[in-house]
């Protein structure tokens, strides 16, 4: 009987021991960050498949061979490199061929992208990139906090549980873009002005 009573204590305590390793390791597995290059692997591939629950204005493109442009504005260079890497010889819907351009800042190139990726290297509010882009059929995506709130068509938040997005349908409207409720699935819906 008492070897019983030693296995039972001993099994037991290793129930309990590992009771309190999983409380305290869990929260920390949780709360780490992703690396940088697996966020922005992350995001390029949220930017390819936006390109499958949006529609453009068939004037947004030059031809119908034209390239899909995804402009990223990197003043550094490094987000728009993972970007690119990430979607090489990707094509969006209808067969074209996915181009990432970078830009190093805002110009007049912005216009001619149908994705413009605002990085948060970049500093840019959505009222100075309407400033430049006015109302060309252009998906305005950013990642400062509350981008689509402010104007942004998507913005990209990361939480505890990955990377995530919020998009904002006036943004969508205003543009001369049509958003598929699929995109809202997988999304949270934001009113314009108003802040998490």
């Amino acid at each position: 009987m008492r070897p019983l009573i030693q296995i039972l204590r001993r099994s037991l305590l290793a129930t309990l021991l590992a009771t309190v390793l999983l409380t305290l390791v869990a929260p920390v597995a949780r709360a780490q960050s992703i690396d940088v290059t697996t966020e922005y692997r992350i995001k390029a591939a949220y930017l390819y498949n936006f390109t499958k629950f949006i529609d453009w204005p068939p004037p947004a493109f030059a031809g119908p061979g034209a390239p899909f442009i995804i402009g990223v504005v990197d003043p550094v260079g490094t987000t728009a490199a993972i970007v690119e890497q990430a979607l090489q010889g990707k094509h969006a819907p209808g067969g074209r061929a996915i181009e990432v351009r970078r830009l190093p800042g805002l110009s007049d190139a912005a216009e001619q992208c149908h994705q413009l990726f605002i990085t948060r290297a970049a500093g840019l509010e959505p009222d100075a990139v309407h400033a430049v882009v006015g109302d060309a059929p252009v998906v305005v995506v950013g990642e400062t906090t509350d981008f689509a709130a402010q104007g942004g068509v998507i913005g990209f938040f990361v939480s505890n549980d990955g990377v995530h997005c919020d998009v904002n349908l006036a943004g969508a409207r205003r543009a001369g873009i049509k958003l598929s409720g699929r995109l809202a699935s997988v999304a949270r819906l934001v009113r314009e002005g108003v802040r998490r």
